[in-house]
């Protein structure tokens, strides 16, 4: 090899792990520093499953130059960050095989194969994706899998792992362990907790950073995409109790809610977009007075 050839490789690598441009013959980044599940099985041949740390991933992107495999990843946003690795001295029994099966994974996933194990081809979809089966064989060696998505918001799934038989039916007098794994494309963490919750919009109005959409602007269609995300992932909030904290819920419904609404519909602000299509018209009046009239928990 030339010193030049060389110096091109090094280059090419270095551009990977600082930029995420692809390279031949370089996996896609992970997008950050690795983080661990780690599977022990216990004495009594329950599955205890662990982080290594916990955090709320970023998703990267959007990706664009991969070829072959991995150009699926193109148009999407991905991470790669969460791997599975074996902590402790353990393995299968004869005729054992460990296997990972998702017990809910949100929709708007998508979930390709780290690296080529017996049976399944790299950066195959895996988890039910694309006609693909729902288990998973696990090798027991480390394995990084890719998750992308298309759209901004949080994104959680959780796995259970357990000992099968080769057809991946469960071994008796093994128990199943699960953990489940969370992304977020924007920023929805208001709180710097490391996590999603209620919490986070309440405290969107003081956050250092409001824009949820990442659009380079703090307005009210970050504050309508955050109350969206944690409706689809706590349940409904009250949408016409407008005059707490930034336009969102104080507890109480009155003349001063009213009054807001007809204030941001008259202004076209989205505030008044209780239906979340971008436009409104009688659709969000009619939202706003079935929520009015019915009261909110």
């Amino acid at each position: 090899m030339t010193n030049r050839t060389a110096a091109a490789r090094t280059v090419a690598a270095l551009l990977v792990v600082i930029v995420g441009v692809p390279a031949a013959n370089a996996a896609p980044p992970l997008g950050g520093e690795m983080n661990h599940m780690l599977v022990e099985l216990m004495p009594d041949n329950s599955f205890t499953l662990a982080f290594e740390r916990h955090s709320l991933l970023h998703m990267q992107g959007p990706a664009s130059g991969y070829a072959g495999v991995e150009s699926v990843l193109n148009a999407t946003s991905f991470n790669g960050q969460y791997g599975w690795l074996v902590s402790g001295f353990w393995a299968p029994p004869a005729g054992g095989q460990v296997w990972i099966e998702p017990v809910e994974q949100d929709e708007r996933l998508s979930v390709y194969c780290g690296r080529a194990m017996p049976g399944v081809a790299y950066f195959q979809p895996i988890f039910g994706i694309d006609g693909s089966g729902p288990l998973l064989p696990w090798d027991g060696s480390m394995l990084h899998n890719y998750y992308a998505v298309t759209q901004l918001g949080v994104f959680t799934a959780t796995y259970r792992v357990f000992m099968g038989d080769s057809a991946g039916n469960p071994l008796p007098g093994y128990t199943p362990g699960e953990i489940t794994l969370d992304w977020q494309h924007g920023q929805f963490d208001m709180d710097g907790d490391e996590a999603f919750t209620p919490a986070d919009v309440d405290a969107w109005a003081n956050a250092a950073d409001g824009d949820v959409n990442m659009d380079g602007v703090t307005d009210g269609a970050d504050y309508a995409l955050l109350v969206s995300e944690a409706a689809r992932h706590f349940g409904p909030t009250c949408p016409c109790d407008l005059t707490g904290p930034a336009g969102g819920p104080d507890g109480v419904l009155n003349l001063d809610d009213i009054n807001v609404f007809a204030g941001a519909f008259v202004a076209g602000t989205a505030q008044a977009d209780l239906s979340a299509d971008g436009v409104l018209n009688l659709d969000d009046i009619n939202l706003f007075a079935s929520c009015f009239v019915a009261g909110c928990p």
